[in-house]
Formats: C-alpha cells, sequence, structure tokens
C-alpha cells in the first residue's frame, strides 16, 4: 500500500489505522557499486546519493528503521570489489557492523559501468565470461561470511555512447554493457537452482528509462563531446526508485510488507459517485480531443495511443508554481471515499500523478472554502504503464459534494515550457465507501467478494473439479444470501445468512479435487480443436523424441505422464513412453525439454475455479503451451513456454489412468518403442547428412536482384546474402535485416522473396545466421509459397511449412532444408518467416529478422560434384537413393525395421568410405602453397630491414607521439603490450569513413623488390590488426595521382591461421614493384577486428613493422648452393602447378608432393634464424653473469670468460656472406656444448629439495613475492604475493602452499615443479597473457630451468611436441601467474630460496572446526605428531557407523589416531567444534615438520574418501564436514576442496579401538538434520622425563598447554613442546 502522508488534524481524526508490527523492525542494505552508487557530480552525495534516497524510500514504505552503509567507489570494477580488496572489505566492515543489530541484512550490487569501459578503469574491457566470474566471486565471499543475508543484482544502467572521461567508453562499451545484462539473468539462475531466494534481480526498466532521457543525467564534457554517465539529483531519485522497487520485492519474501496505512476492511466499494461529464472540470486541458469526459468513458474504448484520454493543455501550460487538477461534483455528499485511476497508454505520455492533495467543499465556487484533507505520496514510483491504482478508504472527516485532485508531481518529472508538471490519466473514478459494521454490510461484503472472484464450480471427480454436493450447498446459500438481503429483515437473520454462505463457500472450496501421486493424461483446454477437428489434443511425446502434443490416443504410451509431488506445491512430471522428465527452459515461446533426470520440479496451478491447470516450472513460471495450434487448425506441435488464459492452448484438463492393467502395459511397451523410433531417427538423420556430402547443387541466385523483402533496413539490404562468404556476415560486414526504423507491425511477417531465371518444381535452400553482435534473428519456422505471377498476391500458393530448422540460439548456424517439391514449376518463391530462434522484437510488436548468407538450389548437380569426379561415388549415392525409398514406404506403413535402417546405414558408410573433404584439402593445399613461397623467396633472396629510424615510416592517422608510426621499429623486447610503444590510427580525430589508413616507407634508395613483416598490437582491446591491405609505389610521393597498386593481400591474419591468436606475426612473400621506387605505401581497407570509429570508419594499430629490401646476390643460397637451386626449382615448378589449380581439382597426392619438396628445399637451405637466436641468448647470458654462491651465479670470473670465448668461436663457424647446412649444425652443437660447460660451474637448484620461489624483477607489484596456492584443488591458478616490505620474515615462511620442489623427468634435463602442500605440479603452459594463466595438476610436466644471470630464473613450460612456451611471469592482474616474456629484472625472472631442514609448516584451520582433512606425506605418531605438535588438535579414524532406524538415529563413532599415513584421509578437530562461529575470523593452525617426500596417491579408510585435487558430490547420501559440523549430501552439487574429504557411510565396517569421539545425528541416512557430538572423556597424566608428575588427569587438549619449552611423557608418548 502507498504511503499516505496526512495533516496532523485528520490522524488525530483517525482517520486510517495504527502502523502495522513491521513498523518496529530495523532493515540494514550495503550498497555496492561505482560512481553512480556513490553519487558523483552531486552537491552533495551524503544526502543526495542513490543509495541515501533509497533509504529514505524503505522506510517511508516499510515504517521500518532503515540503516544504509554506501560503499559505491569511483572508477572501480569488478576486479575493485574481489575478496581481500579495499572495496570489499568496505563493504564487509559494514556487513559486521549491521550484523551486531537486530533485522535482516542486504546487499544491493550495480557494477558494470566500468567493467564495459574499452580502456582505463582497472582490468576493462572485462569479458561477459570474467564478469559473471567476479560478480560470483564477489556473493560468494559475502555469503561465505553473512549467510544469513540476501543479495539485490542490479542491472548497471545506460550511458550515452559519447562517453568518453578520463576512461574511454563509447559505444563498443555501451554494447558490452547491454552484453552483460543476459550474464546477470544467467547469474540469477544458477543462484535460484542452487539457493533460491539468495540473490535477486534489479529491474531491468532501469535502463530502459534512463536510456537517452539525458535530463535525469549531469551533462559533462569529454573527449568525444558532451556525455551522459552519472545521474543527477533528479536522476539519483528515479534510481532510488528503481532500487527501492526491487529491494520490497525481497522484502515482502522476508514477511516485510508495504508498512504504509493498511485498508481497513470495515469498508467496501460502493457505487460510483462520477456518472456524467458534467460533473468532472479542470484548470488546464489541452482540447476537446484530451477532455475530462474521456475519464468516465468505457475502459474498453481505450487509453493508448489515438484513443480516449485527459491530457492537461501544453500549448497553453499554467505558469510555473501552479498545479493541475480535476475537480469533481458528486452525485451525493459523501464522507468515506475510495478513488480508481487508470494511467495514460498515450505514447510518451505517461504523466501520471506520482504525489497529489485532495480538497473538498460544498461550496465550489468559493476559492475560499476549499480545505486540504490529505497529501499522498508515492501512488506511483516505476515509469511502468498502465498503472491501474485503487486508492486506499479515505476518510473526507466530513461530508462534502465536491472534490479536488491536484497534481503536485508526476512520475516521469515530464514539465511543460513554463516549467510546470504535465499531467496526464486514462480513467479516473470516485465511488463511495460503506461501512461494513453492521451484519446486513458484512453480508453485502461477503456477497461482493465472492462475485468479484466469480467462481465456476463444476462436479466432477478429476483434478480441477469439486463435490457435486457441496456445489449444490453452496449455491442455495448463495441465493438464500442475496434474497435475505434484498428483504428488510432482522440483525439475526442477516447475520445467519452471511454464516450460512459462508460456511458453504469454505466447504466448496475445500472439496477441491486437487492433483496428487498417479498417472495423467494432459488434455488441451483449447476448445477450437473440437470445434474445428472433432477431436482432443493432448501433451505427448513426438516421434522426433520432443515434448509436443497431437490427437489424443489414451492407449499410446506417448500421452501418459506420471506425476509424482515433491512437496511445497512442487512435482516431477514424467512420460512413461521415453522414461524421460519435462525440464525447464530460459526465455519465451522456447521448446520445453524433456531431461534423462529431473533437474528442474514442475508447479500445477488451477486456472481460477476453472477444472484447467497450468503447468510451469520453478525456474520459469511461464506455463506450457501447445505452439501451432493455428485457431484450432493444427495437426500437431511442439510444447514452448508462453502467457495465456484459461480455455487457451497453455491450459491443460488433467485425465486420470486408474487402469492398473493399461498402465503396466504401457509401461513395458514405451521405453522399448521409443528407443527404436529413436534409434532409427537418428540413423536416418545421419545417413542423411552422409548423402549430402556428395552432391553439390546448382546455385540459382547469382544476382543481387533477384532477392527482395516487404521489410528491409537501409544498407541492409537482401543481396548481401549472396556475397561470398568471404566478405563475413559478422559485426559491420555484410548481412540482410528487417527495418528497425520502419518495422513491421506485430501483426506483419516478414518474408525474403527470390526470382528464379528458370523455373523449378524441386529445389533446396541453405541459410547462414547473421554474426553481426545482438543480431541473431534466424528463422526458426517458415512457411513456403510459389507463384508464377508475383504481383498478384491472390496468385501465392502456400507449399508447405518448415518448423524447427533452427531450435538454438547458436552462431553461426548453417541450415540446409531437404528437396521441396512445389507440385509444378514456379519461377518466384516467397519465405514467410513465422517466428525466429530468439523472436526479439521490435518497436512495433513484431519481430526481427536477419541473416548472413542464403541460396536456393536446384536438383541439378554441377559437374565437380563428387557424385560425378570422384570414382564409384556414383554408383554408391544411386544404390543409397533408391534404397532410401524402399525404407520410406515402410515406414510410411509401418513395417520399418531395425536391420533396414542398419542396410541403409552399410549403403550411407559407403558414400562416408569414399567421399574426400576437399574443402580441408583446398584449404591444407593453400596453406602448403604458401609456406612454399616462403620457402622459395628465402631461397632466392636474401634481405635487410630497410627502416632504420622513425623518420622514415609515416602515417595518415596518427592518434598522439604516445602511437607514433616510429614506435614500429623498437625493438621487440621494449615491448608492445598495455603501457608499452604501439602505433595507433586516431580515435579522438577519426579519418571519414570514406578514407582508409595506411602506413608509409620512405626507403633510403629505389627498390624494385620487397616484403615485409608486422606483429600485432597486443595492448589491451588494440587488437586492430590488417587483414586486407593493398601496396602502392612512387617515386614522387606528394603528387597523390602517382601512386601505383602493384599487390593486394587478403586474409592475413584468417589466411595465416591466426585469428584469435596473439600476437600475430605475419611475414609477406616477395613483392615484385614492376620497377624501382623509393616510396611505399600499405594501405589497410579491413582488419581482423574492423573496430569502428565515431565517423564510421575503424581503428587500426600494429606492435611492431618492418620493410626488408634484397642485398648482395652473392649471399643469395640459390646462386651459391647448388643443392638449394636444385630444390628451389623443382618446387617454383609445384607453386605455379599448384596455383593453377581451380576449386576442388586438389587430390591428396598433390599435397603429399608439394609437403616433400618444401622438405627438400628446407634440408637443403642454411636457416641461420636458430643459430642467431641462440647466440644472441648466450651472450645476454654472458653480460648478467655474476660471481657467487647464491642459486643462479657462476663460481668464478675465469668460468665466464671461458664461456664468451667459446660463444665468440662458435659464432665464427659459420660464414657471414654464404653459410651453409653443416657449418649451422657445428655453431649449434658448440654453442650447446659452451651452455653445458658453465653450468658445470654455475650454482644449480638441487632436485628434490625444497624451495620457496620468489620474484627477482624491481617491479614494485610483484618484487619478492612468491609463487603459492590458494585454492588447493587441482586446476588452481598459481599466485604470486605473501610478502610486504615492512614485514620482518616474509608471510610466505612456514607457508606449505608456497614450498615447491623440483622433480627431474627422467631422461631428460627438465623438471616438473611440484607444491609441496597438494603434491600438484605445475601445468603445462599455453599461449601468454591473462587468458592463458598457470594451473596445476595432478600430474608431472616437464618445465625447463633457465639461468640468466644475477641469481636470476625463468621456468619454461616445453609442451607435448618438445616446443618451449612463454616463461612464467607475475601478471599484475588478479595477482597470478602467466605465460610471459621479460628481460633480465622483469616480472618472468624468478629467485630460489631454500627451506630450512628443521622448518615446521603451517596448515590454516577454521577455530573450533571439525573437517577432514588428507595430507600428502607421512605424519607419524610420536614427538612430531599432529597431535603433539599442536595443542589444540585431535586427528581420528573412523571406528564405526550405527543406524538406528526406530529411533531415527545415526551414530558416528571416531577413535584417536596418531599415525597419519600419505594420501590417507582423517579427521582433525580444532578446539570445541561445538562452538563453531561462521563469523569468527579468528584462524587456527596445524602444524607439522617439513617432509622430505610428497606423494600424489589418495587412499580410502574406511569410508572416509580422501581427495588431494577435490571434487563435486552429486549423489546422495555422502557425509562431508562444513560449518563446524557434519552434512549429508542430498543429491545437489557439493565441492569438496582438494586436501579434504568426505565420507561414504555404506563403506565403514567396525573397527576394534576405543570410542574417543561420537557423534550424534538425528535422522538416519539422507535425513540428517543436526548433529550433537561429545568428545570421549579421555585422560592421561602428564611427566617430564626424569618422572616428575606435572598434571594429572587433565584431556589431552589441556596436556601440553601452558608448558615450558622440553620433553615430557603425555600419557604413554614423549611430545615435544616447542
Amino acid at each position: 500500500m502507498k504511503q499516505l502522508r496526512l495533516t496532523l488534524s485528520l490522524l488525530l481524526l483517525g482517520i486510517f489505522v495504527c502502523l502495522s508490527a513491521a513498523a518496529k523492525d530495523k532493515i540494514h542494505v550495503v550498497f555496492i557499486g561505482n560512481s553512480i552508487t556513490y553519487g558523483a557530480t552531486l552537491a552533495d552525495p551524503s544526502t543526495q546519493a542513490p543509495p541515501v534516497i533509497t533509504g529514505q524510500l524503505l522506510e517511508k514504505r516499510t515504517k521500518c528503521t532503515v540503516k544504509i552503509k554506501n560503499c559505491g567507489v569511483s572508477g572501480i570494477t569488478t576486479y575493485g570489489f574481489l575478496p581481500g580488496r579495499g572495496a570489499y572489505n568496505n563493504a564487509v566492515s559494514g556487513g559486521e557492523e549491521f550484523s551486531k543489530e537486530e533485522g535482516p541484512l542486504y546487499f544491493s550490487i550495480m557494477l558494470g559501468t566500468n567493467d564495459s569501459a574499452e580502456k582505463g578503469p582497472e582490468g576493462s574491457p572485462v569479458d561477459t565470461e570474467t564478469y559473471k566470474e567476479n560478480i560470483k566471486k564477489i556473493i560468494d565471499a559475502l555469503h561465505t561470511k553473512f549467510p544469513k543475508a540476501k543479495f539485490i543484482l542490479n542491472y548497471p544502467i545506460w550511458y550515452s555512447p559519447t562517453t568518453h572521461n578520463g576512461a574511454t567508453y563509447l559505444q563498443a562499451g555501451l554494447d558490452r554493457l547491454k552484453s552483460y545484462h543476459p550474464v546477470i539473468d544467467n547469474i540469477l539462475d544458477e543462484y535460484a537452482s542452487s539457493n533460491l531466494g539468495m540473490v535477486n534481480a534489479g529491474l531491468k526498466e532501469a535502463f530502459d528509462f534512463f536510456e537517452g532521457n539525458n535530463d535525469y543525467f549531469t551533462s559533462e564534457s569529454g573527449n568525444s563531446g558532451t556525455f551522459w554517465l552519472h545521474p543527477n539529483a533528479q536522476g539519483a531519485v528515479k534510481l532510488a526508485g528503481f532500487w527501492t522497487d526491487a529491494i520490497m520485492k525481497v522484502l515482502a519474501t522476508d514477511g516485510i510488507k508495504e508498512g504504509g496505512e493498511e485498508e481497513d476492511d470495515t469498508w467496501v466499494k460502493g457505487k460510483d459517485l462520477v456518472t456524467d461529464s458534467i460533473q468532472i472540470s479542470t484548470n488546464t486541458m489541452e482540447s476537446y480531443q484530451f477532455s475530462t469526459s474521456n475519464l468516465i468513458r468505457p475502459e474498453i474504448e481505450g487509453y493508448g495511443t489515438g484513443q480516449f484520454i485527459y491530457h492537461c493543455s501544453w500549448t497553453d501550460p499554467l505558469p510555473a508554481g501552479e498545479y493541475p487538477y480535476l475537480q469533481f461534483h458528486l452525485n451525493e455528499a459523501v464522507s468515506d471515499i475510495f478513488f480508481h485511476m487508470i494511467s495514460s497508454e498515450w505514447s510518451s505520455t505517461y504523466d501520471t500523478p506520482q504525489d497529489m492533495d485532495i480538497y473538498a467543499t460544498n461550496t465550489p465556487n468559493d476559492e475560499n472554502s476549499w480545505k486540504k484533507i490529505v497529501e499522498l505520496t508515492d501512488l506511483v514510483t516505476v515509469v511502468t504503464h498502465p498503472i491501474d491504482y485503487y486508492s486506499p478508504h479515505i476518510n473526507l472527516g466530513d461530508s462534502y459534494t465536491d472534490l479536488r485532485f491536484v497534481a503536485k508531481k508526476n512520475v516521469n518529472g515530464r514539465a511543460s515550457k513554463t516549467g510546470s508538471i504535465l499531467f496526464n490519466l486514462g480513467r479516473f473514478q470516485i465511488i463511495k465507501a460503506e461501512s461494513t459494521d453492521t451484519p446486513i454490510k458484512k453480508l453485502q461484503k461477503l456477497l461482493d467478494d465472492i462475485s468479484e472472484k466469480d467462481p465456476q464450480y463444476k462436479a466432477g471427480t478429476e483434478p480441477g473439479y469439486y463435490s457435486e454436493e457441496a456445489i449444490q450447498n453452496y449455491s442455495a446459500a448463495y441465493e438464500e444470501a442475496n434474497y435475505v438481503l434484498s428483504q428488510e429483515l432482522s440483525d439475526e437473520e442477516y447475520t445467519k445468512a452471511e454464516q450460512d454462505l459462508r460456511k458453504a463457500y469454505e466447504a466448496v472450496e475445500a472439496s477441491l479435487v486437487k492433483v496428487g501421486e498417479g498417472y495423467f493424461y494432459f488434455v488441451n483446454a483449447y476448445p477450437e480443436f473440437n470445434k474445428v477437428q472433432g477431436v482432443e489434443k493432448a501433451m505427448c511425446v513426438l516421434s522426433n523424441g520432443k515434448l509436443g502434443w497431437n490427437t489424443f490416443d489414451k492407449k499410446d504410451p506417448k500421452f501418459l505422464f506420471k506425476v509424482t509431488p515433491i512437496g511445497d506445491g512442487t512435482y516431477s512430471i514424467r512420460n512413461v513412453y521415453c522414461n524421460k522428465y519435462i525440464g525447464t527452459v530460459k526465455g519465451w515461446t522456447s521448446n520445453v525439454p524433456l531431461t534423462d533426470q529431473s533437474q528442474t520440479l514442475q508447479t500445477i496451478n488451477q486456472v481460477g475455479t476453472n477444472p484447467q491447470f497450468f503447468i510451469a516450472n520453478t525456474a520459469n513460471d511461464l506455463p506450457y503451451f501447445a505452439n501451432g495450434s493455428n485457431d484450432g487448425n493444427g495437426e500437431k506441435g511442439e510444447i514452448i513456454n508462453n502467457t495465456n488464459g484459461a480455455n487457451s492452448p497453455a491450459a491443460w484438463y488433467f485425465i486420470t489412468q486408474n487402469d492398473t492393467q493399461l498402465i503396466d502395459s504401457l509401461l513395458s511397451a514405451g521405453p522399448k518403442d521409443y528407443f527404436q523410433e529413436q534409434v532409427i531417427d537418428i540413423a536416418l538423420r545421419k545417413c542423411s547428412e552422409i548423402r549430402e556430402k556428395a552432391s553439390e547443387y546448382e546455385a540459382c541466385l547469382t544476382e543481387g536482384s533477384q532477392l527482395s523483402s516487404n521489410n528491409v533496413q537501409a544498407g541492409f539490404p537482401p543481396s548481401n546474402l549472396i556475397r561470398p562468404e568471404s566478405d563475413g556476415y559478422g559485426t559491420n560486414q555484410y548481412i540482410f535485416h528487417s527495418s528497425w526504423s520502419s518495422p513491421q507491425t506485430a501483426n506483419e511477417y516478414v518474408y525474403l522473396q527470390v526470382n528464379l531465371k528458370n523455373p523449378l518444381d524441386v529445389f533446396k535452400f541453405r541459410m547462414i545466421s547473421s554474426e553481426w553482435q545482438y543480431t541473431h534473428d534466424t528463422p526458426k519456422d517458415v512457411e513456403i509459397y510459389a507463384s508464377n505471377t508475383p504481383d498478384d498476391e491472390g496468385s501465392w500458393k502456400k507449399i508447405t511449412e518448415l518448423k524447427n530448422m533452427v531450435t538454438e540460439i547458436t552462431h553461426p548456424v548453417k541450415y540446409m532444408s531437404p528437396f521441396i517439391k512445389l507440385g509444378d514449376s514456379y519461377s518466384n518463391i516467397r519465405f514467410l518467416v513465422k517466428s525466429t530462434v530468439n523472436n526479439r522484437k521490435n518497436a512495433s510488436g513484431g519481430f526481427y529478422v536477419s541473416l548472413g548468407r542464403f541460396q536456393v538450389y536446384s536438383t541439378t548437380q554441377i559437374p565437380n560434384s563428387e557424385y560425378f569426379v570422384v570414382e564409384g561415388m556414383k554408383n554408391a549415392c544411386d544404390n543409397y537413393d533408391n534404397y532410401l525409398e524402399t525404407v520410406n514406404q515402410k515406414i510410411a506403413d509401418g513395417t520399418v525395421t531395425l536391420a533396414d535402417i542398419n542396410l541403409l546405414y552399410d549403403y550411407a558408410k559407403e558414400i562416408d568410405r569414399l567421399y574426400v573433404d576437399r574443402d580441408s584439402l583446398d584449404a591444407v593445399f593453400s596453406g602448403l602453397i604458401k609456406k612454399a613461397e616462403q620457402a622459395y623467396d628465402n631461397a632466392t633472396h636474401t634481405t635487410e630491414p630497410a627502416i632504420l629510424n622513425g623518420d622514415q615510416i609515416t602515417s595518415n592517422s596518427v592518434q598522439s607521439d604516445q602511437f607514433t608510426p616510429a614506435n614500429l621499429i623498437r625493438p621487440e623486447s621494449d615491448g608492445f603490450g598495455t603501457n608499452q610503444y604501439i602505433y595507433h590510427s586516431s580515435w579522438s580525430n577519426p579519418l571519414p569513413a570514406t578514407e582508409y589508413p595506411y602506413l608509409q616507407v620512405r626507403l633510403n634508395e629505389p627498390k624494385n623488390s620487397l616484403l615485409f613483416s608486422m606483429i600485432s598490437c597486443e595492448w589491451s582491446g588494440t587488437c586492430d590488426t590488417p587483414e586486407d591491405m593493398e601496396v602502392l609505389v612512387t617515386n614522387t610521393p606528394n603528387d597523390e595521382n602517382s601512386w601505383k597498386s602493384v599487390k593486394e593481400f587478403s586474409g592475413i591474419v584468417t589466411g595465416s591461421g591466426q585469428q584469435g591468436a596473439h600476437p600475430v606475426r605475419y611475414t609477406s612473400p616477395m613483392i615484385e614493384l614492376g620497377g624501382e621506387y623509393s616510396d611505399v605505401r600499405f594501405l589497410v581497407k579491413k582488419t581482423i577486428n574492423m573496430r569502428g570509429t565515431t565517423t564510421g570508419g575503424f581503428l587500426f594499430s600494429l606492435g611492431r613493422f618492418q620493410v626488408y629490401t634484397e642485398t648482395d646476390p652473392e649471399r643469395v643460397q640459390y646462386n651459391y648452393n647448388p643443392e638449394v637451386k636444385a630444390a628451389a626449382d623443382e618446387l617454383k615448378a609445384l607453386i605455379d602447378a599448384g596455383k593453377a589449380k581451380g576449386v576442388y581439382e586438389v587430390v591428396p597426392a598433390d599435397i603429399a608432393t608439394l609437403e616433400k619438396a618444401i622438405a627438400n628445399l628446407l634440408d637443403a637451405y642454411a636457416d641461420t634464424t636458430e643459430v642467431s637466436k641462440l647466440y644472441k641468448k648466450m651472450i645476454e647470458w654472458s653480460e648478467n653473469m655474476e660471481v657467487g654462491d647464491e642459486i643462479g651465479t657462476v663460481d668464478s670470473q675465469s668460468s665466464i670468460n671461458d664461456f664468451v670465448d667459446a660463444v665468440e668461436a662458435a659464432r665464427n663457424l659459420v660464414s657471414n656472406k654464404q653459410p651453409v647446412k653443416s657449418q649451422i649444425n657445428a655453431a649449434i652443437k658448440a654453442l650447446n656444448n659452451a651452455k653445458a660447460a658453465v653450468l658445470g660451474h654455475t650454482k644449480q637448484i638441487e632436485p628434490n629439495k625444497w624451495y620457496y620461489i620468489y620474484s627477482r624483477s624491481t617491479t614494485e607489484y610483484c618484487a619478492n613475492k612468491a609463487m603459492y596456492l590458494e585454492n588447493p584443488d587441482a586446476g588452481a591458478n598459481i599466485k604470486f604475493g605473501l610478502y610486504t616490505s615492512d614485514e620482518e620474515d616474509p608471510a610466505y615462511y612456514g607457508n606449505p602452499y608456497a614450498m615447491w620442489r623440483f622433480v627431474p623427468i627422467e631422461g631428460t634435463d627438465y623438471y616438473s615443479i611440484q607444491n609441496l602442500a597438494t603434491s600438484h605440479s605445475f601445468a603445462p603452459t599455453s599461449g601468454r597473457g591473462n587468458e592463458n594463466p598457470c594451473k596445476m595438476q595432478n600430474a608431472f610436466s616437464p618445465f625447463r630451468v633457465d639461468y640468466i644471470g644475477m641469481g636470476q630464473l625463468q621456468f619454461v613450460s616445453i609442451n607435448e611436441n618438445n616446443v618451449e612456451e612463454y616463461p612464467l611471469h607475475a601478471q599484475e592482474r588478479n595477482s597470478i601467474v602467466v605465460p610471459w616474456a621479460t628481460n633480465i629484472d622483469g616480472a618472468s625472472c624468478w629467485a630460489v630460496e631454500a627451506v630450512e631442514d628443521e622448518s615446521d609448516i603451517n596448515f590454516p584451520l577454521e577455530k573450533n572446526s571439525i573437517s577432514v582433512m588428507t595430507l600428502p606425506f607421512d605424519v607419524p605418531a610420536g614427538a612430531t605428531s599432529i597431535m603433539s605438535l599442536n595443542d589444540n588438535l585431535l586427528t581420528y579414524s573412523v571406528k564405526n557407523i550405527t543406524v538406528d532406524a526406530e529411533a531415527g538415529k545415526t551414530t558416528v563413532e571416531l577413535t584417536l589416531c596418531e599415525d597419519v599415513k600419505a594420501g590417507v584421509p582423517f579427521i582433525v578437530i580444532e578446539g570445541d567444534y561445538t562452538q563453531y562461529d561462521p563469523e569468527n575470523t579468528e584462524s587456527a593452525s596445524l602444524y607439522t615438520m617439513l617432509p622430505e617426500n610428497v606423494d600424489t596417491v589418495v587412499r580410502e579408510a574406511n569410508g572416509l574418501i580422501g581427495t588431494l585435487d577435490g571434487f563435486d558430490i552429486t549423489k546422495e547420501g555422502y557425509g562431508y564436514m562444513r560449518n563446524g559440523k557434519l552434512n549429508v549430501s542430498t543429491g545437489t552439487h557439493v565441492h569438496i576442496n582438494g586436501m579434504s574429504g568426505c565420507l561414504d557411510l555404506d563403506k565403514v565396517k567396525s573397527q576394534e579401538g576405543a570410542t574417543d569421539v561420537v557423534i550424534s545425528v538425528d535422522g538416519i541416512i539422507n535425513e540428517i538434520n543436526e548433529i550433537n557430538a561429545a568428545a570421549a572423556k579421555v585422560h592421561v597424566n602428564v611427566y617430564t622425563v626424569d618422572g616428575t608428575l606435572v598434571k594429572k588427569n587433565v584431556s589431552p587438549a589441556e596436556a601440553v598447554r601452558n608448558l615450558s619449552k622440553g620433553i615430557y611423557v603425555v600419557g604413554k608418548k614423549k611430545v615435544l613442546v616447542k
């Protein structure tokens, strides 16, 4: 109920009832967000920020005390709120502060604005996967700390595409922001399935409201003009309104309702008091069209655009400060009223009153007589429409004939040109309020209440029906009550009639036959089926295995479902034919799936009092709908989710099947028949796919003019659909799209129409979905029409309808139809799209259609179809086609068998055996040709760099000096990643869309040939690498007309197979210029990502670029090495022959021949790349070598000198001018020998010794920080940290997760790097950067340890092909270890420090906890056992488990266990685990001595299942320790961390020995609710080693407490006290 702020005088009159009990409650909300949450640009965020306003609104609406904490931080991304970060800790402190008080705790989160930025904020741009991961980490961490808290996850709001302040957002950022919305939907779905109600949705309407509504933003100046990002004071109030509504929904589930004045049930609505338009007047009206008389017109006449509404004047508005009002002269004087208003639906006129004052008088012409009765605030808080609002009962304090309703504020804040508010409504009525205090009024109210519900009871025995006797009694009581009401009788008689009716009404309601456990048919309630076809339609499993509907046959098992109540109004529903369960699906109008297991609880809700039901599920409340009913003409179809009412395709009758004999027969026949149908269906589809590969058909659409549509967006014509696929159909490429600027209406369908040059009677078509972002509007259902007179609409004949061509929103989708028979020859075909896979709606309610490519094919096979050119293929296909006709006939007759299908499959397999994948063959051959050309160019040319200084390279578009083209020739070691050295075209002053960016090079002397090489930019978000490029030359560069085109390149990145990879490295073949030229221009015509500019052009960036020209001919190996010449000539001939081959002319033998020729040339060619790289690496190493005794240093200077001499001697083995292969091989051998020799004088790591590995980088963010594991699971990321400069000792000392050893890989010089705590090793790496973090695995993997000088080491993964990857690197983002390369002192450089042999190690534990633990090493009994070294720890094994079914008890007995074995799980108790407090942040520790060895093998221990890797429990009945107690899995997902374990209760066998701890469980297995445990009274005496009694009869936990250092005898054991 909306809050009513009343004047004091009326409160004294007692107009409204007292506040609800909820007014005494407290509500606590912590707001997590960015600058929008903080209140940036507001004059006073402490009073104006959205969280502050939200708190005020919540107090108004709940009458509760609301406390808020604003944790918004300007510029922050989701990374800033990750656990452990300052912003996160601030939110935690707010939660901890609020948790000390009574009342619920909520976290309201709105993050994503800064994540979406192109660059600037931390981690931006954040991809959707990382955004989801970060949000879940934040929620999960807070949930762990505050398990009772609830979360509201708000959708980030719109900002303008010009947003560009210190950070860059723009259109790309806004698009990314929108992509977060479905991610939030997915997050909500995931939490709903695992912890319903914990995480709740904000309102999506907030984004729609703010989109383009600049009046609600602060106008800010930026690098790309004015932008709108931060809500102003007015916008902050609006945003707070959306947040408040979202929080109120969650509060309602917690029992906190709208806390304003409640409607008094003693008042009921009487008659309307305004029945004539002359009773209404106003002080402002636009025109007669918008008259006040419209307010009492029938609702059916409408109040939308072009219909009947009231609107104040906008052409002659009221002056500012004067408010519009509606004035009513009532039919009679009244003292108590209700009023009812409906908002206007006229487009853009949603100026519904939010605040109104009501005045009253009996002398309306006397302005001074008007008395203010009440101030109404927050009647409406969100701009949704239509708004249908009923007021609570309002007492006027006296009887009045005239009322005035003054609009003080509207919901959207729209104002007139004078500043006065705009005001409009669709309907308005004042209703007399009548008291129900008297018996006759109570009877009247009961009758009114029942009439309003209008129950339509039907007698029957099926679900949804009612008792016939109860209905008769109710009907009689209802008639009697109406009769009594019409008579003047005594109060006693009115009371009796009211009580009799109430009793009869309650009895008939209670007689409802509810849905219970049993077998049912679901018959559709849509009456048109019976009217049109005379049959019933029911839910079933279709022949394709999908959930659908068909003509009802109760003897067919496809129609029978088993319904099982689960509880709380939920069910599982299983089809007996296929033995599968009804599942769930996201979205709307999507196919409802069947699943092997019951994954989603179903809901069954009666439609009013009809004997009909809506069937839906707990994850999606849209009911199941018979799709394709077609006004009762539909034969069958699939089940989707859709909205509707009674007697619709969404409503179902439940027909019970109680015939046990029939049920048994259906149960036995169902799965067997279903299995055979599925096998046949799958086999036929597989056979069809194989057969289609062998035939390629003639394309009928060759000119764009052959395609047309009835709805086209400018720039996206149907002619794009037949462009070459290589032109692309992604963002900014070539697609067809229906119009969004002039969309079709909801009643119109988009079609594609094709005009055939030659009429066809049979055809097939192929389509590819659009890949343009957000435009995956692929046709799902189409109707196909044909005509020979296309201009005559009446001539179009419907041929067929194709349904479910595409069923999932994946992309790209490639669909080929079957052959379609037209029944005659037609020249024009129309494809009418009845639905798309996503049904994305346009502004008019229709849906968009988009496609990437479309083609129609005849039955004529092209000459080079494999059917004709592959030997034996024609005969194999003909055999298949002939037998397929036989199979189809048998299917039609119902006589087909699996043997028939197997024989058809044999024919198909012969086709598959003969088939040649010529697309792949051509692609492989094309790649080999490029490789061959590169090898030939290397052999016949020798080059040197042509760009020697930055002045030689220029561009027509440069962002700034920071991104100058001169950066392109810097050494690679300077870097070309984020904040390093790259070239970038201008985004602040971009080229117009008609101009291409270029690089221009001035050669030192004219050349007649050249080649170029390039490396893509690695700066985050700037991978704008050239894909298509044109090379032009001139000798007069200032004369634009003199530039001559000499070469075009296309598919540079995709053609080299590097799409998605970075950095991209590309070297062109030698380019013949056709003469000598001094100036070269590289014109970029397309980039790999086509990232757009504000002018419609595209951005271009590179990391490095160089041009190479030919040098001395005597250096060319082709000229001096006969072996190279012979191999090159042979290869050239094959290159020329290969390039002359047409499409599909390549055969496998061509590939083998070309590969052999390339290998021959490479064997003869002296490639100096490897030896040069090795030499350079050796020289760099020698320059950084130091003499010392640390690991990585050399024993003497003479050893270093010997190494340098050996390296130079090896270098001199290779001729500078005419190298040959034998020289290179000798030099490589000599260099490796020199390396081996100096390593013999280098202090190296000791195999199998434990070390700390810490960064030797001089960079502050990682300097001296150690590698460690934050997560014990296999697959965990490797982190770095555990060090601050103000610590005396690094925090990693004693931490087993930061201890590593180097285990030699047998037969190699490599090591596996293994962690002590988990026994896991570094997993192989691939790629580099954040997207490829280094992870752990439970298996050895080879790493090379490189000693690079100055006591620094690098660790390099060696992949399965024996190729080195990038070194391990300390990456600042997320503080994780990733593959990346840096020079000495960089973040890829590490040092090791040996762990002292006598060190103890420390495993963290929770205080007062019980847990299962698995260690990878032995901890033997005695003085160094866990219990000896840890005062407050006891370790146990499982002795026995006893289940007492009668008493409902399960007892777990534990025995003290001192001897811990590697890989054997045990139970450890810290302190008194019955006192476990999840809010307690104090930690405990488990100390052990440093082990010599670790083991990766895990063993079971009497039902305890240990794990070092971590695993998921997905079955019922497993015990696991969490939150200080034993829990039992119920089948839902439970993760068991590495180094932990669980209890398989079925595997526990009774053991001998004492029972030291008993865990008593209330309930038997799978029903554990609560655990009560008590340690058995184990007592010991404590002596010194000389026999002096120190303590007597104490518990083991107390035995060594407060003892001084030394050795004691505890019980019968010696214990070392440290």
